[in-house]
């Protein structure tokens, strides 16, 4: 095929009599990409649920699990998991509604999301650029590059994959604006950017894409399109709000509270450099990436390096953006679209986190599609050159398909996902959730192993808790008790510690000093199940049956499917003499999968 265009005087670009014939050939280009697309994720099909948030968003959370009119009220008027995103939480629903807790429905869901943001990052290049060429490379480069994974791969993740879906969305109706200004278009717009905000809070970025994309075109920036730039940040300003108290409803803000302004100027500086490295160089992965540690009162050399090479990089896209449109516009792209997410303002725990690039990268495929394209069709340029680009991009296309078909087998389980972590980015949490993993796969001696290198790393208050439950199960109750307390000096508001510790008391028979601590967990965490729970066993233990069954009430009103409980509550009402209440209950704990006693069930049956 003849790649070859002309530019006549007036500016605009006209395919030759070759390119108009075969201007279909895209058709196949991106067919071939989704092939591909679906081939490399094969293997995150087959993958399991993990404990990295799946349990705050899917396996562990009932509010998925009755899809209801207020269940979307629900939704749409609290935070899950620090976030708001109600339209992510209703499309996890639907999927609970149709695969229950099968994790192959949720990976086939957020693969389709992921095929057809594919496509609109080739619809949105080809209108911007009017080169399917570029678009085809730009949506390959973004379809196969190993930083997505954690995208498409984790099921949490599908707010990131579905926010992008309605973001891509807006931008190729917003070109569609610019050519042809339309009220019904700027109006489709607007829609398609709420959308994109009740999916993930970071769309916040559009009007400046929107902007951008009015710079490219060669829009003047006047009066006009200002103010119809104004309702898309107001709703940036009032989503941004809103994201900040939900990371402030359980101090998800203050995890690096104590750090410099100078520091955090450091972290962002060297998240920008890392994010750039790993665009060509994607190696070491690891779906965490903790913050790091001084050595002698300095982090290491990098850190302060990294302000020097983005000054560097700013001055030379500078110096190149006046001479080139693109350079400016995938410079700019991919800036306004990671900014927020460069930890100046602190959230979470790791620094860097390649979710965040899922958007941001379309900049630099863009950039790298326009110049494999301007010079592969230079008929001036050395065909050595020519034919050495093209060969460097099939091998790079090899690579990245490679790296992340293998990336995918990382999100297995949460074995293999902090083992590769452990591997490639060691971390308290790392070893504290993989220590989970075997905990409750009945690994006690693994478990503890990597709680106590948690605990060593970084005294790790999860850890504890962690590896109090682990002795608690061994029968280790004093050294259990201890972990309690290390816990509690720690983090004296924690209420998971308190309600441990009340286990641990109930195992050594001081009931009363149970409830005590319990008492203070549900005073801390009233929407906490386990401390009503763990308070009735210590009430029935001290014959309080009422008030055990209060108790056990509080945690079936949390929990509606806490079979432990229904069962101790039915123990209960038999000490009442209740014995059809207590009959219901076992009946109802049975229902939920909890091992009855067959002669305790067959009295009751025989004396209600």
């Amino acid at each position: 095929m003849n790649w070859n265009i002309r530019k006549p005087s007036q500016g605009k670009v006209i395919a030759t009599e070759s390119i108009v014939k075969n201007n279909r050939d895209w058709v196949w280009y991106i067919a071939g990409i989704i092939a591909l697309t679906v081939i490399v994720y094969l293997p995150s099909l087959k993958n399991a649920f993990t404990n990295w948030d799946d349990p705050y968003y899917v396996t562990d959370i009932g509010l998925i699990r009755n899809l209801s009119l207020q269940t979307i009220k629900t939704f749409f008027s609290t935070y899950v998991a620090d976030n708001y995103h109600p339209l992510t939480m209703l499309s996890l629903a639907v999927n609970y509604k149709l695969s229950g807790l099968n994790p192959e429905g949720y990976h086939i869901t957020n693969l389709l999301l992921h095929l057809c943001n594919i496509l609109l990052v080739f619809v949105f290049i080809r209108k911007l650029s009017g080169d399917w060429r570029i678009a085809a490379i730009t949506s390959l480069l973004f379809s196969i590059h190993p930083m997505h994974v954690e995208s498409v791969a984790w099921v949490s993740e599908r707010k990131d994959v579905l926010f992008t879906f309605f973001y891509l969305l807006a931008l190729c109706v917003y070109v569609d604006y610019v050519n042809a200004p339309k009220l019904k278009l700027y109006f489709a717009v607007f829609i398609l950017y709420i959308l994109s905000l009740l999916s993930k809070g970071m769309a916040v970025t559009l009007p400046l894409v929107l902007l951008l994309v009015d710079y490219y075109k060669g829009r003047k920036f006047n009066t006009k399109s200002f103010f119809e730039k104004i309702p898309f940040i107001m709703l940036s300003i009032v989503f941004g709000v809103i994201a900040i108290y939900a990371q402030h409803s359980t101090q998800a803000l203050e995890s690096n509270v104590g750090v410099s302004y100078f520091d955090r100027i450091i972290f962002a500086s060297y998240a920008m450099v890392i994010y750039l490295w790993k665009a060509i160089f994607p190696f070491h992965l690891s779906c965490f990436y903790d913050y790091p540690i001084k050595t002698n009162g300095y982090y290491p050399f990098i850190f302060y390096l990294s302000p020097i090479i983005l000054i560097v990089l700013g001055y030379l896209i500078y110096k190149l953006s006046r001479k080139n449109k693109n350079a400016g516009f995938a410079a700019l792209f991919f800036i306004f679209t990671i900014g927020i997410v460069l930890q100046l303002l602190p959230v979470g725990k790791a620094i860097i986190a390649e979710r965040y690039t899922y958007v941001p990268y379309i900049g630099l495929s863009f950039l790298a599609g326009k110049g494999i394209v301007s010079i592969t069709g230079n008929k001036n340029m050395l065909q050595s050159i020519r034919v050495g680009v093209i060969s460097a991009f099939a091998i790079v296309t090899l690579i990245f398909t490679w790296l992340t078909y293998q990336q995918c087998y990382a999100w297995k389980n949460s074995l293999t996902l902090w083992t590769e972590v452990i591997n490639n980015s060691p971390s308290a949490l790392a070893y504290c959730n993989r220590g989970q993993y075997f905990m409750e796969s009945g690994n006690n001696d693994e478990a503890i192993a990597d709680f106590t290198k948690s605990i060593e790393m970084r005294d790790y208050v999860a850890a504890y808790l962690n590896r109090s439950s682990v002795y608690l199960k061994m029968g280790l109750v004093d050294k259990a008790l201890d972990d309690c307390n290390k816990m509690i000096s720690l983090s004296p508001d924690n209420a998971y510690a308190y309600n441990t510790k009340g286990e641990c008391l109930n195992e050594k028979k001081e009931y009363t000093e149970s409830v005590e601590a319990v008492d203070k967990a549900i005073q801390l965490k009233p929407d906490y199940d386990l401390p009503c729970y763990t308070k009735g066993n210590a009430l029935n233990s001290l014959g309080k049956y009422d008030e055990a069954i209060i108790a056990f009430n509080s945690a079936i009103n949390i929990n509606s499917r806490f079979k432990e409980a229904y069962n101790n509550r039915s123990v209960a009402y038999f000490e009442k003499k209740e014995y059809a209440k207590a009959l219901t209950d076992v009946l109802k704990a049975k229902e939920l999968g909890f091992n009855v006693n067959v002669q305790y069930l067959q009295f009751l049956s025989e004396n209600k």
